[in-house]
């Protein structure tokens, strides 16, 4: 959103690119020529390439940190069974009740 406020900042869009917005965007030369329809082209580039970023850069990190879990703990299992044996080493207590001064 902030690439296409800057993109309207620096080219404003004049009303004869709104008049010929439909005939621009019939080829694809036109999408870059119109002021219009490049402001919507940088948005919809930016956000896409920002969502592309996203999940790809948090699928990386989850496969790094797998690994680096199994490679600490061993296999997924025997995590498991490790979380459950420290559970099990916790003292059972009830946790205090809050109290709200008013």
């Amino acid at each position: 959103m902030v690439a296409a406020a800057i993109e309207i900042a620096m080219r404003k869009p004049t009303v004869g690119d709104f008049s010929s917005l439909r005939h621009d965007v019939t080829e694809m030369r036109g999408w870059w020529r119109n002021r219009v329809s490049r402001t919507l082209l940088v948005f919809m580039l930016a956000t896409f390439g920002s969502a592309a970023g996203t999940y790809l850069g948090g699928f990386r990190i989850l496969v790094s940190w797998q690994a680096s879990l199994t490679q600490h703990l061993g296999s997924p299992t025997d995590a498991g069974e490790l979380l459950a044996a420290k559970a099990a080493e916790l003292p059972n207590q009830r946790p205090k009740p809050l109290v709200f001064l008013f």
